[in-house]
């Protein structure tokens, strides 16, 4: 028997994969779960760096996640009530929008940032901390490297 969630959150980072994710995860999210509400935590530049000009800067990060957002969600007909913008840090902000909404399901995209295989720092925390179950996506490059192998490692094992 399938477990049914209620709510699915996909929080992405409107990188350049990222429209495949999304279709990826509003597709899972169609079969498992009610409600589906995509999520981008922009950084907040001024608090992280301390650069006191960045507050203009902010806005116009917001602003541009907001087009690229809507315009992603627009090509893959997702509604506007599903798409939230949030600034802060995604580490904690995507949990934190989690918890505030009852999400059940968190899925997010697994980018591998080394050849060991291991997930970003983001993912990690999100598997490790939240209060719902999380499932990852292999990612675009992900799919595309898994038959090949480290340089290092491939002399190694040959």
């Amino acid at each position: 028997m399938t477990k049914k969630y209620k709510h699915a959150l996909f929080a992405t980072d409107l990188d350049e994969g990222s429209s495949e994710a999304i279709q990826q995860a509003q597709e899972l999210s169609s079969q498992l779960a009610g409600k589906f509400s995509l999520l981008h935590v922009v950084p907040d530049i001024s608090r992280t760096y301390g650069y006191m000009g960045a507050p203009i800067y902010d806005s116009e990060l917001l602003k541009s996640a907001a087009d690229e957002m809507a315009l992603m969600c627009n090509k893959l007909d997702i509604s506007e009530d599903s798409q939230n913008i949030v600034e802060g840090y995604p580490k904690e902000d995507i949990l934190t929008f989690a918890k505030d909404e009852n999400v059940d399901l968190i899925i997010l995209s697994g980018h591998r940032h080394h050849w060991l295989g291991m997930l970003g720092s983001t993912a990690n925390v999100i598997v490790n901390k939240a209060e719902c179950d999380v499932f990852v996506l292999a990612s675009t490059k992900n799919k595309l490297l898994k038959g090949d192998r480290h340089p290092i490692l491939s002399k190694l094992i040959s």
